[in-house]
């Protein structure tokens, strides 16, 4: 995945691909379903999450993820892509400040790009969350659906729709 800043200058937003791997009640399995910058690893080393970039600096891709679709569970029927802001200090952080942003896909061995989706402008105006896509199995074969739609809140709240108890949003019971 790849994307450029609108501005040069102030603080880079910090954009993060994330993978969900959804079972056939649309939710994760288990916690190593959800691959993403705290979590580089899942479907027993079938996906790997080649590291974070803070700033979306440079020509070509700005993340990467790296897929073994054949090491990947026949209870997994769909892996579902986010991509996120992170931003601790909510500092206003927000798609508006990222443009050209796509998710391709490509064979390792023979590094031809398979597909690329170009996420259309008007769907990155504001938000902090935006599922880009995702890719179904229909039996030996996977197949990509663009459904760009943009998420109100951040990862943790798309985290929580798909299973994930994320330690923030957990009660404490205290008041």
């Amino acid at each position: 995945a790849g994307w450029t800043q609108r501005s040069i200058g102030g603080t880079p937003t910090d954009l993060d691909l994330s993978i969900f791997l959804l079972d056939r009640t649309d939710q994760t399995r288990i916690d190593e379903d959800f691959i993403f910058y705290n979590n580089r690893e899942g479907a027993g080393g079938a996906i790997v999450h080649k590291g974070d970039s803070r700033t979306g600096a440079g020509d070509g891709d700005d993340e990467q993820i790296e897929i073994d679709l054949t090491g990947i569970s026949f209870e997994v029927l769909k892996l579902l892509f986010v991509f996120s802001i992170y931003d601790e200090q909510y500092e206003g952080f927000n798609f508006g400040q990222i443009r050209d942003l796509y998710i391709r896909f490509e064979n390792l061995e023979t590094r031809r790009e398979l597909f690329r989706f170009n996420i259309p402008e008007e769907m990155i105006e504001k938000g902090m969350a935006l599922k880009a896509g995702v890719l179904i199995r229909e039996g030996p074969e996977w197949i990509f659906e663009a459904k760009p739609e943009l998420v109100e809140g951040e990862l943790a709240q798309v985290a929580t729709e798909y299973g994930i108890i994320v330690k923030e949003l957990q009660s404490t019971g205290a008041d």
